[in-house]
């Protein structure tokens, strides 16, 4: 469990003010250190590549293709 790490150790965190999550292939840049939001909102999500109308067709369509079984559920990443 990603989060439940954060409260588990609670005393090696507690000298930060703010903890990014992300996903594994994500990549921070300088440019993050500068992102200022428009609005003030406490949650911010994407939306991967993969999540596209198009790929998702796709993705269902590979997996019949493969006689894999498809549950059509997107979205269900580790993202927010």
């Amino acid at each position: 469990d990603s989060v439940n790490i954060i409260a588990e150790s609670y005393p090696t965190f507690e000298y930060y003010d703010f903890i990014l999550k992300t996903d594994i292939d994500v990549f921070i840049t300088t440019q993050f250190a500068k992102y200022v939001p428009l609005t003030n909102v406490t949650l911010l999500v994407g939306r991967g590549g993969y999540s596209t109308k198009f790929n998702t067709r796709r993705l269902g369509r590979i997996a019949r293709d493969m006689n894999w079984e498809y549950q059509n559920m997107t979205n269900i990443g580790s993202t927010w």
